[in-house]
């Protein structure tokens, strides 16, 4: 089933926390179960922590596209 990401109007990601006034979201997810295996471009005022359990992907942040590889990224 494919992940759709839900975003407010100004691009923000709306984040549904675990716990209820406790902000932590944990998923392990796979790219392949993303439309077109990409996110939208998003933000939010959260940390958000990538590692690349197999393969390769590309990560871009503020504009800059990151090439992160099993093994040797952690972002």
């Amino acid at each position: 089933m494919p992940i759709l990401m839900e975003l407010n109007e100004n691009n923000s990601e709306k984040v549904c926390y675990d716990v209820p006034h406790y902000p932590v979201y944990i998923r392990r997810g796979l790219l392949s179960h993303y439309l077109n295996y990409s996110a939208p471009n998003h933000w939010h005022d959260d940390i958000e922590l990538i590692a690349v359990l197999s393969g390769e992907m590309e990560y871009s942040v503020n504009g800059e596209i990151l090439a992160l590889k099993k093994d040797r990224d952690f972002w």
